[in-house]
Formats: C-alpha cells, structure tokens, sequence
C-alpha cells in the first residue's frame, strides 16, 4: 500500500495533514483514524494537502466527508487542497459544496505522475564506445557523409533588459489560515458579550434579592413595634394569645438584615473586579 498520512503542522485548534502516494479501500480507513484522532486531541479546523495524492477512490473521498459531518457537528470544518485530477473527482461526489461537504481548493501543480516517472527514469547508457565500434567494423569513406561546411560566426546580441519582478501570487493556505483566526475571533467576541451580558443579569437579580429582604426587615421591624403597643395595653381575658411576639419578629428582621448585606453586589453598570468569582446566595427565609 503506496499511501503516507502525516502530520505537518499543528497550532491550537488548527491542524496540517498532508496525505500523499494512493487513497483507495485498504488506506480510507487509515486516513479517516488519523484525522478523527486530531479532532479528539481538539483540532475543530483541519486542512488536508492531497497535492501529491495520484489516486483517490469514491469510498475514501465519502471517508472525508464522515469527518467533515463530525467536525461540523462540533462548529469546525475541513478543508482540502488537491491537484486537479483529484480535485474534480472530489467535486463529483461531493456536488454540494460547504457548507454539508468539505471545500476543494485546485492548485495548478504537475500531475503526479508524469513528475515521479521523470524524476525517478534512468536513461540506459550506450553499450560500446564509438571508438571501439569504429575499429572492429571500420566504414567504407564513400559511405560517410560529408562534413556540413563551416557557418558563419553570428553577429553580438546586445545583452537584453533586466525584466521586471513578477508580484508575488497569494497562497491559498495563507487565505485559509486568516479565514480561521477570523472566525476564532468572531467567537471570541462573542463569548466576552455573553459573559458581560450575564454579570449584569445576576447584579440585577443581587439587586433585586437585596431590596425584598430590606423591605421585609422594615416589615419585621413594625411588627415588632406593633406587638409592644400591645403588649403595653390591658388585654380582656377572653382575648386570644398572639402567635408571635416582639422578639420573635426581631430575630426575623435581623436575619433579613444579614440576608440583604450577602445579597449586596456591585451595581449595574459597574465593571467587576478582575479574577472576582461570582457571588450567588440563597433566597432569604419565608417569615
């Protein structure tokens, strides 16, 4: 099996795969592992540089778009860099495009190959020396051709023009890249909206819990008065017995009163302070 799956870049939540040689049923399995595996380690943004892949089958390219459902599932995606032999192939069976299947990105490089059967031929080399062939099977001087009379010598050039540098062509993997830290940025903003947002929720709940427990303290606090004008007046004999008395009530108002000093946060509109955990007390007793 002609296949290689290597890691070649990894940062963050950001992973490089690049996957070279023949993707076919004995290696889609192989492949499908590795990158399952980086989502587990965390990577939610995978790119897979098939430049150098000379064969991908229908099963294999349906193995990436497993992997594609899942990172979706978790808010990432997949994207594939291929020649374009391989690349149209991908854009056949995945017909749809993102977001339900991984982009394909073309990049006009060599076939593959046609560049390994150059780089890798040795041309044979000859079997005698001219010399050697002369001498065993010398030649008729009728027969040899005439040597090709002298040409004249060509007139100067003059040097040409330096020409001007090409500008530099963008690479796709750098678009990539940015698209990425520009999502990353999107969530980030919006993770600190989010948090803000609900550290002025729970100061107006805070708020809220230490202004009912102040009123029911005033509460208290008058009851308490209202049992001693009582107590202080003559009462018949037929006349019921009060189910709570003055001091009672006190006791009540002072546990209100401790309620609404724990209840007592940082008021709205107010920054928190940095590192400060979150503060939240329970509901104040029924009187």
């Amino acid at each position: 099996m002609d296949l290689s799956v290597r890691l070649v870049d990894q940062r963050g939540r950001s992973a490089t795969v690049a996957i070279t040689g023949e993707l076919d049923v004995s290696g889609s399995a192989l492949a499908k592992g590795f990158l399952m595996s980086l989502i587990g380690e965390g990577c939610l943004h995978l790119l897979v540089d098939m430049t150098d892949l000379r064969f991908c089958d229908v099963g294999s390219a349906r193995a990436l778009g497993d992997v594609h459902a899942r990172l979706r599932g978790e808010n990432g995606n997949l994207i594939v860099v291929s020649n374009p032999r391989v690349g149209r192939m991908l854009t056949l069976v995945w017909p749809g495009g993102p977001p339900t299947y991984p982009k394909v990105l073309m990049l006009d490089v060599p076939e593959p190959n046609l560049q390994r059967t150059v780089a890798g031929a040795v041309l044979p080399g000859r079997r005698h020396h001219p010399l050697v062939r002369g001498l065993t099977r010398p030649r008729p001087a009728s027969r040899r051709p005439a040597p090709p009379p002298p040409e004249a010598p060509l007139p100067a050039q003059p040097p040409a023009a330096p020409s001007a540098p090409s500008p530099p062509v963008p690479s796709p993997l750098l678009a990539v890249a940015r698209d990425t830290v520009s999502e990353r940025r999107a969530v980030l903003e919006r993770s600190r909206r989010l948090r803000e947002q609900a550290a002025r929720q729970l100061m107006v709940m805070r708020q809220q819990a230490e202004l009912t427990c102040n009123v029911l303290t005033e509460v208290h606090e008058r009851l308490a008065a209202l049992h001693e004008t009582l107590r202080a007046r003559p009462r018949p004999c037929a006349a019921p017995a009060l189910s709570r008395d003055g001091e009672d009530h006190h006791s009540q108002a002072e546990k209100f009163r401790r309620h609404a000093a724990s209840s007592a946060g940082p008021r709205v509109g107010a920054a928190p302070a940095a590192g400060a955990a979150p503060h939240v007390t329970g509901g104040p007793e029924a009187p």
